[in-house]
C-alpha cells in the first residue's frame, strides 16, 4: 500500500502504509449489528515529531427513521457532526477549570461555599471543587429537574423550558439540597455534581458557559465545527441547525420528535442545551485537534494548557483519580483493548468516545450516534472493545 491513501467512501483518509482492512471490517459489522448506524473514527499516532500516523475512516448512515425533524442525506463523512454527550465534560466543563487554575481564578481545593451563596446549607459545606471533579462530592447522582420545569411549564405561553428561569431553578435545586453520602467518602457518577461544574465556570468566568467555552478552547484551537446549540434561540426561531449534517439522537416519546440538533440528555435540554454535564456537539477532527493537544500539553509543548496543570488533571505521575476523565480500566474495558495504564478518556451514553494514551503517543476518537433511535441500544458495548483494539493494532503495526 502506499504510504498515502484516499479512498472516497465514506471518508478513508490515510497516511502511514499500513493495512486497515481488519479495522473498517470491525467498524462495517457493528453497523450492520445495529451497535448504531453510523460512525466516524480517527486514530493519530503523534510524537511531536516527523513520525505521525494518521487514520480516518467513516461507515454507515446518519440515521435510520425520519421525520420532519431531520434529513434524508444520511451518509455519515469526516464532517458529520454528534452529540457528543459525555464528552462535553472532559471536552469543556474539565478543560475550562484546567484553564481557571491555570489563570489563578480558582483552586481545585477551594470550598463550593466561597463562589455559591448558600450552598453551604444542609451538610455541604466541606465540598470542594475537587470533590466535584473526582465524583467524591456525596450529592445525588441524579434528578429529574427536567420533569419538574416541563410540568412548570405547561399552559404557558413562554415557560421555562430552556430559559434562565430554568438554570436558576435548577441551580437552588442543588443548593438546597441534601447530601447522599459524606463528601470525599465514596466515589460515585453525579450528574447533579456536573451540572453544578458548569454553573461554577458561569460565575468564575462572569460569563454563559457556551461563550466561556469558544473564548477559552475553541478558538484558541480554531474549532470551528464545535459549540453548544443554544435551545432558546431555537425555540425564538433565531437559530436553525443544518440537520443534514447532524447525527440525530434518539426518537423520544415525550418530546414528540427525533433529536437532531438538540443535546439528548434531558437534564441539559430543560435547562436550555447549554450545560456542564452535557451539550456540546461537535465533528470528529474538532475532537481529535483537542486531543492532540492534551498530549501535546503533556509533554510541555502546548501554548494553551499548561503541562503541570494538565498532568494533575489528567492524573499522570499524581496518586489521584483524573479531574472528570477516566483511566483505561477492566471495568470500562478500555485496558483490555491495548491501551497502557497512562491512557484517559471517557465513553459517552450517546456513543461518543475519546481517548489519548500518552505513553503511545495516541489520540482515538470514536464518534457514534447509538442511540438512535433508541436510548435502549446498548449493541455498542462489545463492538467499541474490538473496534478499539483494531485500532491499537493499526496504530502499532
Amino acid at each position: 500500500m502506499n504510504n498515502t491513501a484516499k479512498v472516497l467512501n465514506n471518508s478513508y483518509i490515510m497516511t502511514g502504509g499500513k493495512d486497515p482492512s481488519k479495522l473498517v471490517s470491525c467498524l462495517n459489522k457493528a453497523v450492520d449489528a445495529g451497535a448504531f448506524p453510523g460512525a466516524v473514527i480517527s486514530i493519530i499516532k503523534n510524537d511531536g515529531q516527523e513520525n505521525e500516523f494518521n487514520f480516518t475512516k467513516a461507515s454507515g448512515n446518519r440515521l435510520i427513521e425520519e421525520d420532519a425533524n431531520t434529513d434524508s442525506n444520511s451518509i455519515v463523512t469526516q464532517d458529520t457532526i454528534y452529540d457528543l454527550g459525555e464528552l462535553t465534560l472532559i471536552f469543556c466543563t474539565a478543560t475550562l477549570f484546567m484553564l481557571y487554575v491555570k489563570q489563578e481564578k480558582c483552586q481545585v481545593d477551594d470550598l463550593v461555599s466561597r463562589y455559591l451563596q448558600g450552598f453551604s446549607v444542609n451538610g455541604k459545606s466541606l465540598i470542594s471543587i475537587k470533590n466535584l471533579l473526582t465524583s467524591q462530592s456525596g450529592l445525588i447522582a441524579s434528578y429529574p429537574f427536567y420533569e419538574e420545569i416541563a410540568r412548570n411549564s405547561e399552559g404557558s405561553r413562554i415557560g421555562m423550558l430552556a430559559s434562565r428561569g430554568a438554570k436558576e431553578y435548577v441551580l437552588n435545586k442543588i443548593i438546597r439540597s441534601n447530601l447522599k453520602t459524606t463528601p470525599n467518602t465514596k466515589t460515585y457518577h453525579s450528574e447533579v455534581a456536573n451540572l453544578l461544574l458548569g454553573f461554577l465556570i458561569e460565575v468564575l468566568s462572569g460569563n454563559s458557559l457556551d461563550k466561556a467555552f469558544m473564548r477559552e478552547v475553541a478558538n484558541p484551537l480554531s474549532l470551528t465545527n464545535t459549540g453548544f446549540i443554544d435551545l432558546s434561540l431555537l425555540r425564538l426561531k433565531k437559530l436553525s441547525p443544518v440537520v443534514n449534517m447532524i447525527a440525530p439522537t434518539e426518537n423520544c416519546d415525550w418530546r414528540g420528535k427525533i433529536l437532531c440538533g438538540e443535546v439528548q440528555n434531558d437534564n441539559a435540554w430543560a435547562i436550555g442545551g447549554i450545560a456542564g454535564n452535557a451539550g456540546l456537539f461537535s465533528n470528529v477532527n474538532d475532537v481529535t485537534t483537542f486531543g492532540i493537544e492534551i498530549l501535546r500539553a503533556l509533554r510541555g509543548e502546548s501554548e494553551i494548557f499548561d503541562e503541570s496543570v494538565t498532568k494533575e488533571f489528567i492524573g499522570l505521575e499524581t496518586d489521584h483519580a483524573p479531574y472528570l476523565w477516566e483511566r483505561a480500566s477492566k471495568e470500562n474495558l478500555m485496558l483490555s483493548c491495548g491501551f497502557s495504564s497512562s491512557a484517559v478518556g471517557l465513553n459517552s451514553f450517546t456513543g461518543c468516545s475519546l481517548w489519548i494514551d500518552p505513553e503511545k503517543d495516541l489520540v482515538i476518537t470514536l464518534l457514534s450516534n447509538k442511540v438512535h433511535p433508541s436510548r435502549s441500544n446498548k449493541k455498542i458495548v462489545p463492538y467499541r472493545m474490538k473496534i478499539f483494539t483494531e485500532a491499537l493494532r493499526l496504530a502499532e503495526s
